[in-house]
Formats: C-alpha cells, structure tokens, sequence
C-alpha cells in the first residue's frame, strides 16, 4: 500500500530502491527526506538502518526514540509540534548513525490522516492489518 509518505514526489526521488514496499534510502539523502517530511506534515516515527547481506538485507541500528502520540481531542492543532519534534530526533538519529557504503535507511512514518485512521482501528477493536 502506497502511503502519504512514498505519494510525496520529492520524497520518493531520492529513494535508491525498495526493500518490499518500503523506499530505501542512503546517507546523506536521508537528511535531506527528513525535511521533506517536516515540510509536507509527516511525522518520522522511526528508523531501520540496514547492511545488505548475501540473502538480502539485516538490520544493523534500530532507532528507540518515542514521544507520547498527540491526543484525539486538539489532535490537529497538535500535530505540526508533534511532527517537528519527532523529526528533530529523527535527524539527530541520523546524524549519529550515518550508514556508509551499501546500507540504507527505512523510516516508519505517519502523516495526520494515517495517524487517526490507526487510532479510529484501535479504538474500534480491529486488528490494523486485516
């Protein structure tokens, strides 16, 4: 399923591949994603660095940062805070773990309408994959 975060066009121009229907990304074009991501509204909610491998790729650096989610009541005046605070960390990851040669960068992401369409299956009770 295409997100709001592959549909950015910007975004999806800097991609280097594809690990299944994740865009992959390298070092430091990865940087540049981030921005992107703050400028269209998409919250980077987390990284996979990963190091290609004779059967494809494994997971080398797993990001663990986590802010609390808005709440539903102001959810939408929230958002653009919540989304600059967690890009702001998602840099700092980044920046700490810049991936060399072959490696690349899958980010879990979430724009505002994704975010409460995960909070409307959860509330209801439903399993988010089917």
């Amino acid at each position: 399923m295409i997100g709001d975060f592959e549909s950015v066009h910007a975004i999806a121009a800097l991609a280097v591949g594809r690990i299944g229907d994740e865009l992959t990304f390298t070092y430091p074009r990865v940087l540049e994603v981030v921005k992107l991501s703050t400028t269209n509204e998409i919250a980077v909610l987390g990284f996979e660095l990963l190091e290609p491998t004779k059967a494809g790729y494994a997971t080398k650096k797993l990001s663990a940062y986590d802010l609390p989610a808005p709440t539903a009541v102001d959810i939408r005046n929230q958002w653009p805070n919540y989304v600059r605070a967690n890009n702001v960390l998602a840099e700092e990851f980044v920046r700490a773990n810049p991936a060399g040669g072959d490696d690349v960068y899958v980010l879990t992401t979430a724009s505002l309408s994704e975010f409460q369409s995960v909070q409307e299956i959860r509330k209801n009770g439903e399993s988010e994959w089917g």
